[in-house]
């Protein structure tokens, strides 16, 4: 039973805030200028974003999803072989959250369907692989980094 909260349960709202996330992310990603691989610092109006992974500002190393950001930036400007430098997964992980998005929105219009709990089910099955995927694809950077240091 989902939790309540005055008259409206978390789980409805969490159909209202996983689309307008989504939507605010690639708002924000669209405005955002691409950056060619290589180049780090993205910028918005000529003037200079943090970077905003604290594992590789505090040890210089990358987490699972550096790259993520510039790389949707890249797939949502169109240029694909940016947005697989910046993170072999980032337009994977973006499809799936377009999709994330296109199920909650679904759900506020139509609650009662029932192939949107099956489809549902897929995605969050999904979700379980597609981390599987993140922790493997950074293994595999990790090793590359340490492999061309030497």
């Amino acid at each position: 039973m989902p939790a309540r909260s005055g008259n409206v349960s978390v789980d409805r709202r969490v159909n209202f805030v996983i689309p307008g996330l989504v939507l605010a992310v690639a708002v924000v990603a669209v405005v955002v200028p691409p950056v060619a691989p290589g180049q780090e610092t993205l910028r918005l109006a000529g003037v200079p974003l943090p970077t905003m992974c604290m594992l590789r500002a505090a040890t210089g190393m990358p987490c699972a999803g550096c790259g993520l950001t510039r790389s949707w930036i890249a797939a949502l400007h169109g240029e694909w072989g940016w947005s697989f430098e910046h993170h072999r997964l980032g337009a994977v992980a973006l499809a799936y959250l377009l999709l994330q998005a296109i199920r909650h929105a679904a759900i506020i219009a139509r609650p009662s369907a029932g192939m949107l709990a099956v489809a549902g089910r897929r995605l969050d099955l999904a979700a379980i692989a597609l981390g599987v995927l993140f922790v493997w694809n950074w293994l595999a950077r990790l090793a590359g980094e340490l492999f061309n240091a030497t």
